[in-house]
């Protein structure tokens, strides 16, 4: 199938979500393209493009961040509602959701549904995050293997883990948030950007469990 555009919009085939657009989304999504490109030309419908290792998720859900940094609530709406359509590679879609998650926890003030939207995109990271290890680590031995040196086992910082915990915590959930916490450790991503890590945000949700036990046994007796 061939596409009305040139650029890259026209090499991913990317015309329905290009055609959604309004003419402000539009000049926005050209101004941040020539970082995504690497090109001299930062007009995505324009220009020849014979080959490129970017995939249609992989242009679009950068543009998620930058547009929460801009504020542009409605665009991050439409990028995050494509890109949720595209089928692609574990570890693109980790990106994605992550991206996502935060969109929408940013908005927790404002919107009426960006809770339960961030906690979905979590969820969905979460999902993956098996499967993501696995698909992650292949990559360190075959950049080792490329180096010519000995490959290092280490997980990077997987922030849906520490994003949900966090609003189950806020929604008083703490038998939820403790799962989330028991997950992140079983598969190895012990780091949440703290000192005490996903071990440490255990111990204390069951301290906090156990005080809401006892209160209630109070209460009730």
């Amino acid at each position: 199938m061939s596409s009305k555009y040139r650029g890259i919009i026209g090499y991913l085939q990317l015309d329905d979500f290009w055609d959604s657009l309004s003419y402000n989304e539009k000049k926005y999504i050209s101004r941040y393209s020539q970082d995504q490109l690497d090109s001299e030309t930062n007009n995505p419908i324009k220009g020849e493009i014979i080959s490129s290792n970017l995939t249609r998720l992989s242009y679009l859900y950068p543009f998620i961040g930058s547009s929460v940094t801009e504020k542009r609530w409605e665009l991050a709406d439409k990028l995050i509602t494509y890109c949720d359509k595209l089928d692609d590679t574990i570890i693109r879609k980790h990106f994605f959701y992550m991206n996502a998650a935060n969109c929408y926890y940013l908005q927790r003030r404002t919107r009426e549904d960006a809770i339960e939207k961030a906690i979905q995109y979590c969820k969905k990271d979460i999902e993956i995050a098996e499967q993501f290890k696995i698909d992650f680590q292949e990559d360190l031995i075959n950049l080792a293997i490329k180096l010519n040196r000995e490959p290092r086992y280490i997980l990077p910082y997987y922030p849906s883990f520490k994003q949900l915990c966090i609003m189950y915590e806020q929604g008083n959930q703490i038998n939820n948030a403790l799962v989330v916490c028991n997950k992140a450790i079983s598969l190895g991503f012990i780091n949440d950007k703290t000192k005490s890590s996903m071990i440490g945000r255990k111990s204390k949700l069951e301290k906090k469990l156990n005080v809401q036990k006892n209160t209630d046994a109070t209460e009730s007796s």
